[in-house]
């Protein structure tokens, strides 16, 4: 009750992304990709503190180049504050595989920075056979802000407990 979802949610499947922001914070969505896409996003902004929140799914079977090429997009256009926190399906401990290479380009190109810690001790999921995975990830711009992977998880995925650290100039009397 004290709480307001926010939903972007695939075509026929149980499948999506949601958030959800306390009844006392204002908000206002800003986008919605929801669908048969390659991928599903929604992000608000938190009016008061003028902040940009997005949250994004993609599913493990892609068109990793359909996704490229939009989240890029995406990412090109953010001039605002913004935290992005989701489930990519993609594995920042494969250093690697050139999926992973072209996605950390993105990201770091469009002046994002990556929260996450890149290790096998920050895991955010293990596979059926106890592999660690680094598949859900952090990254914001123009904020300072650290990650802690949690023992708790949700599902098969791990949580994440995220501190952002927002600098307030005051202005003094002359």
């Amino acid at each position: 009750d004290d709480f307001t979802p926010v939903h972007a949610c695939r075509t026929g499947r149980a499948r999506g992304v949601s958030m959800y922001i306390k009844n006392k914070i204002s908000f206002k969505i800003c986008d919605a990709v929801e669908g048969d896409m390659d991928f599903n996003y929604v992000s608000v902004i938190l009016t008061d503190i003028r902040l940009k929140v997005g949250v994004f799914y993609k599913p493990p079977r892609f068109n990793f180049k359909n996704f490229r090429d939009r989240f890029q997009e995406i990412l090109t256009i953010e001039k605002e504050k913004l935290i992005i926190i989701g489930d990519f399906n993609i594995d920042l401990l494969e250093t690697s595989n050139l999926d992973t290479i072209s996605y950390k380009n993105i990201v770091q190109m469009s002046g994002f920075n990556i929260a996450n810690n890149i290790d096998n001790k920050h895991a955010t999921r293990f596979t059926y056979n106890g592999k660690p995975s680094l598949i859900d990830h952090v990254f914001n711009k123009r904020l300072n802000c650290s990650v802690k992977v949690l023992d708790d998880a949700i599902g098969d995925h791990r949580q994440l407990s995220i501190d952002i650290r927002q600098t307030i100039n005051i202005l003094g009397k002359k």
